[in-house]
């Protein structure tokens, strides 16, 4: 739970009580997830355990009822997003700059 937090808040010290707040969160919105996947059930006339298309169901409603926070990249995965759309890999595994690429495509057009 700590890693996520700090993946999350940007930085790496998290304290013993965030990591409680967190866990209590989390724990929170796997029940609303659990209940609603529960009401799913309930309106299908199904019984035993719930099943993954209810929790994708109960999820779905939760979304649009906006109790389901919006996903973001995280940081992380920006800069690898940056990284990949501003060099690409040759056949031989090298890196290319983008802008030699562009230079070179210009040329052999001509």
């Amino acid at each position: 739970m700590k890693r996520l937090l700090a993946s999350i808040t940007g930085t790496q010290k998290i304290s013993v009580p965030m990591t409680i707040v967190g866990s209590g969160i989390a724990k929170m919105f796997v029940g609303e997830l659990v209940e609603t996947g529960r009401i799913v059930m309930k309106e299908r006339n199904e019984s035993g355990p719930i099943r993954p298309c209810h929790i994708r169901e109960a999820y779905r409603r939760l979304r649009l009822e906006g109790k389901v926070p919006r996903r973001s990249v995280p940081r992380l995965f920006q800069a690898m997003i940056h990284f990949k759309e501003s060099h690409r890999v040759d056949r031989v595994g090298q890196r290319i700059n983008v802008e030699d690429m562009k230079f070179f495509n210009l040329n052999l057009m001509d």
